[in-house]
């Protein structure tokens, strides 16, 4: 069961309630079945008549949480024209997101699910991979080839994500908090970030 299939029903709401349970405990180690029903105020029994499993209900979550990632970013594009400030508000609101959402962040790239995803949850997955191609196509490199272009999204992607990474697990700077001087650091990070991953984007695509 996919996000737009979800909609308006009781299954939709225990993906919200599943996705709300891992942003509170920044990812998956302490989000269960049961804890899910009793956000849910039911039985965990109860789940299993929207889901074949605990699992079928993270994936469900998980296209949720993607689509959220994707509304977060095409919401900050909205209104820009110029391909240069495009690709900047793009790769500054993947930054945002994942500062802002760490535990949807993580669980959308760093937490393993059993099984294969869904059908429908692995077109989200490749379209969230398309929009990436296009994005860096239509901003960097309008006369690149498909390959080369798809090549250099793979590329520029694994850079952007590990550096996230390595932003959230306090390996750029210190540890998550309230204090002024580590918001300094972050803000420099975000800019050494796009910086660079502009940076990459011309190199790969010989723009």
């Amino acid at each position: 069961m996919t996000a737009a299939s979800l909609a308006t029903s009781p299954a939709w709401r225990l993906a919200e309630l599943t996705l709300s349970l891992i942003e509170r405990t920044g990812g998956l180690r302490q989000v269960n079945l049961r804890e899910v029903a009793r956000l849910a105020n039911c039985s965990h029994t109860n789940v299993y008549n929207y889901f074949d499993s605990f699992e079928d209900l993270l994936w469900a979550t998980l296209d949720l949480a993607i689509e959220r990632l994707v509304a977060h970013t095409e919401a900050a594009m909205e209104g820009q024209t110029r391909p240069e400030g495009m690709f900047r508000v793009f790769i500054d609101s993947q930054v945002e997101f994942a500062l802002s959402h760490p535990g949807c962040y993580r669980f959308i790239w760093l937490e393993g699910l059993s099984g294969t995803p869904p059908a429908q949850v692995a077109e989200r997955i490749q379209r969230t991979s398309r929009l990436f191609a296009e994005t860096v196509r239509n901003t960097v490199a309008p006369t690149a080839k498909p390959a080369t272009v798809e090549r250099a999204a793979r590329i520029i992607h694994g850079y952007l994500h590990g550096e996230i990474c390595k932003l959230l697990c306090a390996r750029l700077v210190g540890p998550m908090g309230a204090d002024q001087a580590r918001q300094v650091q972050v803000d420099r990070a975000r800019k050494t970030i796009r910086s660079d991953v502009q940076m990459l984007a011309k190199q790969l695509v010989g723009s």
